[in-house]
This record gives C-alpha cells, sequence and structure tokens, in this order.
C-alpha cells in the first residue's frame, strides 16, 4: 500500500484474513496507509520482521499466531515492528519463540496504540518495546517464558519519552531486569 502524494495516510481500506504467510524478508509491510484489517493469519518465517507498519494510522492486527514449528531450525526474528503511526491496535494475538532484539512488539515513535489481549511466549529478549510513545494501553496479556533455558531480560521496556502510558491486569514474567523497565 503506497502513499497519496498530497496526503500521507490516504491510501488504505485493505483486509488481509485468514492466511498463511511467511518465508519473506519482511512478511507484511504496512506503510503510509490507513484503515488497515489483519486478521486471523498465521506468521512465520519472517526473517527481518513478521509485520512493519510505519507511518500509518487506524492499523489493527487481530487473532493473528506468530511462531515456527518446533523442529524448524533456521533462525528467524519474526516480530512486529510499528513506527510512526496512530490509533493501531493489536489484540488476541500469540507470539511465540520471537528473535527479534528489540521485543516482539516493538513500537517507536507513535500515539494512542492499544496492545491488548495477547499472548507472548518465550521472547528471546522482551515481549514489548515501547520507544518514545504517547498514549498507550497495555492490558490483559501474559508473557512467559520457558523455566529451563530463559533468555528474556524483562517483559516490558519504556525507553525514551513514553508519556500517557498505562499497564494493566497483565501476568507478566520477570527476567534479571525485571518485569516493566524504565529505561
Amino acid at each position: 500500500i503506497g502513499a497519496c502524494a498530497d496526503r500521507p495516510t490516504a491510501a488504505g481500506n485493505l483486509t488481509v484474513s485468514g492466511n498463511l504467510i511467511s518465508s519473506q524478508e519482511t512478511n507484511v509491510h504496512i506503510a503510509d496507509s490507513r484503515g488497515v484489517v489483519v486478521s486471523g493469519n498465521h506468521f512465520f518465517s519472517g526473517h527481518r520482521h513478521a509485520v512493519h507498519i510505519e507511518r500509518s494510522e487506524f492499523i489493527n492486527l487481530a487473532g493473528n499466531n506468530f511462531g515456527n514449528n518446533p523442529d524448524y531450525k533456521a533462525e528467524t526474528r519474526d516480530g512486529i515492528v510499528i513506527e510512526d503511526s496512530n490509533g493501531c491496535s493489536i489484540t488476541g494475538c500469540i507470539i511465540e519463540n520471537c528473535a527479534a532484539e528489540a521485543g516482539a512488539v516493538n513500537v517507536r515513535r507513535s500515539r494512542s496504540l492499544i496492545i491488548s489481549a495477547c499472548q507472548v511466549h518465550d521472547p528471546r529478549t522482551r515481549a514489548i518495546h515501547l520507544a518514545d510513545v504517547r498514549r498507550a494501553v497495555i492490558s490483559s496479556c501474559i508473557v512467559s517464558v520457558n523455566e529451563d533455558e530463559p533468555t528474556m531480560r524483562e517483559s516490558v521496556r519504556l525507553s525514551g519519552e513514553c508519556t500517557e502510558v498505562e499497564l494493566a491486569a497483565n501476568l507478566l514474567m520477570e527476567g534479571p531486569e525485571g518485569a516493566v523497565v524504565q529505561a
């Protein structure tokens, strides 16, 4: 989806639903768009990102699964990245074994965000990273780690200028840095 010259987020009104989406550098890249719904998909083998959203508004990721079968040995990152966007929602997603360094969900320079009712299992470094985010709610999420081989440093990291951020009714596992870290 691309940009309109005089209105950068004019393109949109699209749904991606009910697919197996895999084996790309970035499985789904949404840029300069609005009103996009990505729901009911299974993402795997996103070598850089499973989903990358940038300069967009009113994007809804709902009811998606992110992860590989245990016998798949290739190194993939499979994370969700949101940058410079407004009014995005991640709801009811299950993310497992995400190796993205910044976090399974990494949001930068964005506002009016909801992350709700998601499960993140065995993230390499952290489940959620917010950097320079304004007006965000993280609620009813579960973060769990493999007790035998944990690598997660913390469940949630807030860095830069994060303002008006609410965390409510979450079950967040602690890593060596804690459960929620403000850096």
